[in-house]
């Protein structure tokens, strides 16, 4: 199962660099704010960049956290766990999104991520539920 995860995550990387690639900004989306990390002038911008950092730091953690929760579970012998496991990866995704509208500045990813972020959250409750109810022997 890990060599499962680690393969997906590297084709979903791979998937989102493409995206940016194949799917340049409209004069809609370069009108809406700055190129990233730099305004108009050529001047750093602070904030963007601490968004783009932070971005990267909760993305890689959500990785390492699906990593850990597939290696666990399996590990342990936990049933009910592949909805949790679902909903931690559309957490990955929805980080990648981030990443993705901060570096090539396109309302593609501001949607996509828009869209991922509840149907992940509520991924995780039933799954974090199903897994409560399985370790507790399926007492409510």
């Amino acid at each position: 199962m890990k060599e499962i995860f680690i393969l997906v995550t590297g084709m979903t990387i791979i998937f989102f660099l493409l995206a940016g690639y194949a799917y340049p900004p409209t004069d809609n989306d370069r009108t809406k704010n700055n190129v990233y990390p730099f305004d108009n002038d050529g001047s750093y911008d602070r904030g963007k960049f601490s968004q783009y950092l932070i971005s990267i730091v909760f993305t890689t953690g959500v990785m390492y956290l699906g990593f850990y929760i597939n290696t666990t579970f399996v590990k342990y012998g936990i049933k009910n766990w592949g909805m949790f496991a679902s909903g931690i990866f559309l957490m990955y995704l929805y980080g990648l999104g981030k990443i993705g509208e901060l570096m090539y500045n396109h309302e593609l990813f501001d949607v996509f991520k828009d869209l991922i972020l509840p149907v992940a959250l509520i991924l995780i409750t039933i799954g974090a539920y199903n897994i409560s109810k399985d370790i507790t022997g399926g007492e409510d």
